[in-house]
């Protein structure tokens, strides 16, 4: 088991190393378990220094093997125990996914693909799921079913993720993006059967880490499209297929300035979504000042090119002066 301790010196991040070691040859022999501290950064070891330089080399080996490969095609997997994953590891991989990374992140994780673990399997659907929105073919209808099944891959993932650690927030939240994304190329139906799905998920994620920004936004999107539905098209789909229970504008503004407390001005898609939410309240000003807001930042990533237009559609039609 490994765990970061921010207090081990002056200025110091240790890694407490626990080993059992047991005798198999024989029968009755107890399990022996050793704890080592080794200091990543500056700061004094206080026990097992016989063994904190092959510990530290260890670690350190293993991360830069892993980043030397990532700019390479994988290899043959290497096994690792599942326990033993460092923070620092983890947050390598965040820091390849926030840069957008990709490729070097997703060659990177196909070396560990024997790491039994619900943080590194949803991070791996994570990253694949960024390369097939890259390619640009995510709905082309004439490769359709090839790309049913890529996604029902990466769902099954997460469904493994899940199944390791049903407390896992983000795990919930990429179960929720993928299952839509998956009902979405299998076609209307399909599509307002995963509702549900999808709404337990994304709300199960916001239980788990009511500071899940991306699982707010998502959430009060979802009742914001199906508010804003035509009334002759949600009778018609209520006849069918079992929607959400009743919602209400003000559900999804709340959820809208919650992703905002968490992460002020960081989405585009979560402003636009909160200056709506206050128009179809007839609360004017609010409304506009979150699509101005909307309509200053940059748009990053194709996602938010798309919803910066439709913020300037929106409010060239509600906003005319």
């Amino acid at each position: 088991m490994i765990t970061r301790y921010a207090r081990c010196g002056k200025r110091a991040c240790t890694l407490v190393s626990t080993y059992s070691v047991k005798d198999w040859t024989q029968k009755d022999t107890p399990v022996i378990t050793r704890t080592y501290y080794t200091p990543f950064c500056e700061g004094e070891s206080h026990s097992g220094r016989e063994h904190e330089q092959s510990s530290k080399i260890y670690w350190t080996g293993f991360l830069v093997a892993g980043i030397l490969a990532a700019s390479t095609e994988p290899e043959e997997p290497t096994k690792l125990p599942s326990d033993d994953l460092p923070p620092e590891l983890l947050e390598y991989l965040d820091n390849l996914y926030n840069t957008r990374q990709y490729v070097v992140l997703n060659n990177f994780m196909q070396r560990y693909t024997d790491l039994n673990s619900a943080a590194v399997l949803w991070r791996r659907a994570r990253v694949q799921w960024e390369l097939l929105k890259q390619e640009g073919q995510d709905y082309n209808v004439l490769n359709r079913k090839g790309r049913v099944t890529q996604m029902q891959e990466l769902e099954n993932l997460i469904d493994q993720a899940l199944a390791l650690d049903e407390n896992s927030s983000s795990a919930h939240l990429w179960k929720a993006i993928l299952s839509n994304a998956c009902s979405t190329l299998a076609g209307f139906k399909k599509q307002f059967q995963n509702l549900k799905t999808m709404e337990y998920h994304l709300r199960r994620a916001i239980d788990l880490d009511p500071n899940q920004a991306a699982a707010n936004t998502l959430l009060g999107s979802l009742y914001m499209n199906l508010l804003d539905m035509p009334l002759l098209i949600r009778v018609f789909v209520n006849l069918f297929w079992e929607m959400p229970e009743e919602y209400y504008y003000e559900d999804a503004l709340m959820l809208f300035l919650k992703a905002e407390e968490v992460a002020p001005k960081t989405s585009i898609e979560n402003l636009f979504m909160t200056g709506k939410a206050y128009f179809r309240l007839d609360r004017t000003p609010c409304a506009k000042h979150y699509l101005e807001l909307a309509m200053a930042q940059p748009a990053v990533t194709n996602e938010d090119q798309a919803f910066l237009e439709e913020a300037k559609q929106f409010y060239k039609t509600n906003f005319k002066s």
